[in-house]
């Protein structure tokens, strides 16, 4: 099997209703209409490589860490989101309230298909959300992104360490980083590290649960990568294998 993730010398850092008649003659020479009856972007900046995908990605980090935005999401552009989707890239990110990859990659609506849960974990619902991202909507690139200062990582080592027992259901979580990523990091408390191990982690879990999106992976249609969001800087470095 190809392999799943890019292989870079180093790190890559990025430094009003309207009728559905008046929608068509709108839209009808951007979006093209498919044989199961939805609308679909049609437009041209759609990446077709995982490559093409990822640049795009990290040149919007830079302009974020920058200060020099560049996506908006003007009024005129509503009409639009009516008629489909054609997203760059799919990210599954935690749920934590500092992360949002509209902004970190400085994408407009509609460019990016998120999906989100605290650790960035892979679930059933997460693999396949993605699959229908891939499917449906031919997207080339999907992003495991993990990001410093994790209060879910934080929590799994604390747990690892005092043992007292959690509320609800976040015994759940906490397994899912605890058991498969802290015991292959013997040990340690270097966050930093475990966090890039668990998004690294869930970059291959995801391939490895689903033979669809494996499939693709194995065709070059595909790359699922992970990386790291630096909370303090804006910076999204993207992990080696």
């Amino acid at each position: 099997m190809k392999s799943s993730v890019l292989v870079r010398k180093k790190p890559l850092r990025a430094f009003e209703e309207v009728s559905t008649s008046s929608l068509l003659q709108i839209q009808i020479s951007h979006f093209s209409l498919e044989l199961d009856g939805t609308w679909t972007s049609d437009m041209q900046d759609h990446p077709e490589t995982a490559e093409l995908a990822l640049k795009t990605l990290i040149d919007g980090n830079q302009r974020h860490v920058a200060g020099r935005p560049i996506a908006t999401n003007p009024p005129d552009d509503r009409p639009g989101h009516l008629c489909g989707q054609s997203p760059t890239a799919a990210i599954i990110r935690c749920a934590d309230s500092r992360v949002a990859p509209e902004i970190i990659f400085d994408q407009a609506l509609g460019k990016l298909f998120v999906c989100g849960v605290a650790g960035n974990l892979v679930t059933p619902e997460i693999v396949a959300s993605l699959e229908y991202a891939v499917l449906k909507l031919h997207t080339p690139l999907i992003v495991v992104m993990g990001h410093t200062c994790c209060a879910m990582i934080q929590a799994a080592l604390d747990h690892q360490k005092d043992g007292d027992s959690l509320p609800g259901s976040l015994q759940m979580l906490i397994d899912q980083i605890e058991i498969p990523t802290l015991s292959k990091c013997d040990g340690s408390d270097d966050q930093l590290a475990i966090i890039q191990h668990n998004a690294r982690r869930n970059a291959e879990l995801l391939i490895s649960s689903s033979s669809t999106l494996e499939q693709h992976v194995s065709a070059g249609k595909l790359a699922v990568i992970s990386g790291v969001q630096d909370v303090g800087t804006g910076i999204f470095t993207v992990n080696r294998i």
